[in-house]
């Protein structure tokens, strides 16, 4: 029923699918089928129809910050993805549907000199998953700078919701559990001189790509770990990668699952990594720091589908 439905609102369905396939990580094993929107409205009608079929599902975005299990998702997975880029800009706020690629959107409000969001330059993934996982950098998260979001809960009604309904934390939000999904969000828009943010934007991207991956090149899913949370008011949070740097973990391996050289907090896929050696490697590094520091790592990567055993929280 679910095929005659995409094909009735011409949207993208394949009965089946390898979720490797769909993850920045290229890990993961099957799903029930694929529906690929590409708009809010889109997303809107999916979601109505799933719900009025009785068929459960996940919303995925561009796939990074996950990692999905071997044995895949027993569950129908829509992807909430859009390669393509426009928005509704006036005076004072800009809209922009969720689906869309959360760098492309930076590199817009560098250029016109809207609003700063260079601190979440080079972050992959889509806003409506920056939301989710309240994405950022050097202090700074997407929570601070959102004016409003409209959502779709898992029943199918539509909400208008300011930033505080979101219980922003660091890396977190009530949107990771409520299983609402982001359909579009506001900013505020803050002018600023287009050149000092696209100073600072080429700054911030030139330091990823000295620490960071190529994910087209390097499959990764990002930090796999938080950063470590300051013992008093006073403090900043300290980053995972040091500690993790000085427990030693860089030679270490599972199969294919590799600590990245360049920066300690980052697990790559060298080919044919499965997500077992990918979390037995995270435990075996968050175990070094315990021994050496004792401190316990909280992973930020989101674990999807069933993990037989493990130290890590899964989602």
């Amino acid at each position: 029923m679910i095929k005659e439905f995409c094909a009735q609102h011409q949207l993208y369905y394949q009965k089946k699918t390898t979720l490797s396939k769909l993850t920045t990580f290229r890990i993961g094993g099957p799903a029930q089928g694929l529906i690929w929107t590409q708009t809010s409205d889109q997303m809107l009608k999916t979601i109505e129809g799933c719900n009025h079929l009785k068929i459960p599902f996940y919303v995925l975005g561009w796939g990074s910050n996950i990692l999905v299990s071997d044995d895949g998702l027993d569950c129908l997975v829509i992807k909430y993805a859009t390669s393509s880029f426009n928005l509704e800009d006036d005076q004072q706020l800009i809209r922009i549907d969720a689906c869309q690629n959360l760098d492309t959107f930076v590199a817009y409000t560098a250029r016109q000199g809207s609003l700063d969001a260079t601190f979440l330059s080079g972050i992959p993934g889509t806003i409506g998953g920056a939301i989710v996982g309240n994405a950022g950098a050097f202090g700074r998260q997407i929570g601070d700078i959102l004016f409003d979001a409209t959502v779709q809960t898992k029943k199918g009604e539509i909400k208008t919701l300011p930033p505080s309904a979101f219980d922003f934390q660091y890396r977190s939000s009530s949107l990771k559990t409520s299983g609402d999904v982001a359909l579009w969000v506001r900013f505020k828009k803050n002018p600023c001189r287009p050149a000092d943010l696209q100073k600072q934007r080429d700054k911030i991207l030139f330091l990823r790509r000295q620490k960071h991956p190529d994910l087209h090149l390097t499959p990764s899913a990002g930090s796999f770990f938080k950063n470590i949370e300051p013992s008093s008011n006073a403090g900043r949070r300290q980053a995972a990668g040091w500690f993790l740097e000085k427990a030693g973990v860089k030679n270490l391996h599972v199969g294919d699952a590799v600590v990245f050289k360049k920066h300690a907090n980052i697990i790559i896929n060298q080919g044919s990594a499965t997500a077992k050696d990918v979390l037995q490697l995270s435990e075996h590094m968050a175990q070094s720091v315990k021994n050496k520091f004792n401190i316990i790592l909280q992973p930020e990567v989101h674990l999807l589908g069933p993990f037989k055993t493990s130290s890590v929280n899964q989602i």
